[in-house]
Parts: C-alpha cells; structure tokens; sequence
C-alpha cells in the first residue's frame, strides 16, 4: 500500500538518480519492463538512465566547465548537462538546484528566453510545473551581459 503522505521523491544529488539499466525496459529482457512507461507519479519513467525508486527524478545532472560555468538556454542543446552552449541545459531550475549542492559550480550564464521556477520553496521537491506552488531560490544577479558579447543565440 502506497503511504499518501510519504512523496517517494528523489532529492537532487542522490546518488540514485540515472542509477538503473535501461536494458530491462526493452522488450524481451528478463525482467521485461517494457510496457512500463510512467513512475508512481504518471511522469515518464525514463529520462536518459532510470532513476532507481518509485519515481523518476525530476533533476538532471549538471556539469560545469573547468571555469566552474554552467551555461543555459532553450530548449537545451546536446546532453544538456550545461558544460559549454553546444550542451546546454534546458531549465533554470534545474542548474539552480545542481549548484545548491555542487560547489563546483560557480557561475551559471543563461540565453535570453522564459524560465520559470519548478522545485516547492519548501522542499525542493519538484513542484506544479504551471508555477502556482514554486519558486526560485537562492538566486543572486551579480552582474547581467550580452550573451557573448551581442552575438545572438540560436
């Protein structure tokens, strides 16, 4: 029986997340958990490796560069784990909670769009993506500039 009150979510940075083999959700494995399609939540089951646990984790695994940079833009480039622009992570949010818990990152450069928070104040705990119960946090602008220079990107 499912504990109404227990969210089984994964916290950014578990060691769980992107942990799993894709290989048994192919058809004909042993176990074959092909028809599997969304987590306990209705959220789609994989996104890049499967999580281990009941759900799949909303974060993504972000990597600075050597600059300790970390660069965004929509919808995301690459792998968008956000080590140069060719890899750029896709939501703000995301990096936003990578950087509270890797201290590798230390700057985040972000391309001109609409990002809107998706992570609970309260928890970090992924949140209404409509925005009603989320927000961003531990968010400091020190300084704002042209993305490279005014040259636009694409």
């Amino acid at each position: 029986m499912i504990n109404p009150l227990v969210s089984y979510a994964l916290r950014a940075g578990s060691p769980a997340i992107h942990a799993g083999s894709n290989a048994f959700f192919a058809a004909g494995q042993s176990p074959d958990l092909s028809a599997v399609k969304t987590d306990l939540a209705g959220n789609p089951r994989i996104k890049g490796s499967v999580d281990l646990g009941a759900k799949e984790s909303p974060y993504v695994t972000v990597l600075p560069d050597a600059n300790g940079i970390v660069y965004v833009k929509q919808p995301g480039a690459g792998n968008v784990k956000g080590n140069n622009w060719a890899n750029a992570s896709a939501e703000l949010a995301d990096v936003l909670v990578a950087a509270k818990t890797n201290p590798a990152v230390t700057q985040i450069w972000v391309a001109g769009g609409v990002f809107r928070p998706l992570y609970s104040p309260a928890d970090d705990n992924f949140g209404n993506p409509t925005g009603e119960t989320t927000a961003f946090r531990w968010l400091a602008i020190y300084q704002s500039m042209a993305a490279l220079q005014g040259k636009k990107l694409r």
